[in-house]
């Protein structure tokens, strides 16, 4: 979700339902006061991480656009734009021999990215 705030540079004129409730022993005010404090703290972290994470000269986003590359060529800027049609994609798997070669999703790289960015 914070992801998506960055990508879009916010949410306005939106916002966020945040909620803090007293738990346990907190049975105090300032507890709750605290418990909001803390969500928001938590919140703001959340941000900075996710800024770094979907910077597009940084390292994950060059994990996505490689794996994803696909749909830039022709066929995949068709099929994204929604003007290929299933007949011309029917012709286009037909014409080719057996299975497709199926490449590395580079999950593995894309988690280590995102544990050393979180930390």
């Amino acid at each position: 979700m914070l992801s998506a705030i960055v990508r879009s540079n916010g949410f306005a004129p939106g916002g966020i339902n945040f909620d803090a409730k007293t738990r346990r022993e907190s049975t105090d005010v300032n507890d709750l006061l605290y418990a909001h404090i803390g969500g928001m703290d938590a919140m703001a972290l959340g941000l900075k991480l996710a800024a770094k994470l979907v910077d597009p000269g940084g390292a994950l986003e060059r994990v996505k656009r490689k794996r994803y590359s696909s749909w830039t060529g022709d066929v995949g800027a068709k099929i994204e734009r929604g003007e290929a049609t299933l007949v011309e994609l029917e012709k286009l798997a037909l014409a080719h021999e057996g299975e497709p070669a199926v490449g590395s999703g580079r999950q593995e790289l894309a988690d280590n990215i995102i544990a050393a960015v979180v930390g």
